[in-house]
């Protein structure tokens, strides 16, 4: 068996043309791939947002109804928003 042989990549006039086309996919790749990431990321805060919200409306929903008993059994009015 005989070995390969490499012969000298020559860069040329027409080879600028290919080679610059192959940096600006590798290019656009990794701008995508980094594009995905940061998505993925802000998605999974979304969602964790999503549930703390959720979380603080139980929690708000609660001491509303608790606030509306305790004003039943001191016998208060219900008073509307904004009346002071």
């Amino acid at each position: 068996m005989e070995a390969l042989e490499r012969k000298p990549v020559k860069i040329t006039e027409n080879t600028l043309l290919p080679l610059s086309m192959i940096l600006v996919l590798m290019g656009g790749v990794v701008w995508l791939t980094s594009i995905y990431a940061q998505t993925t990321e802000n998605t999974k805060a979304i969602v964790e947002l999503n549930r703390k919200q959720d979380e603080y409306n139980r929690t708000l929903s609660q001491i509303s109804n608790q606030l509306s008993e305790i004003k039943g059994a001191l016998g208060m009015k219900k008073l509307k928003v904004g009346d002071e």
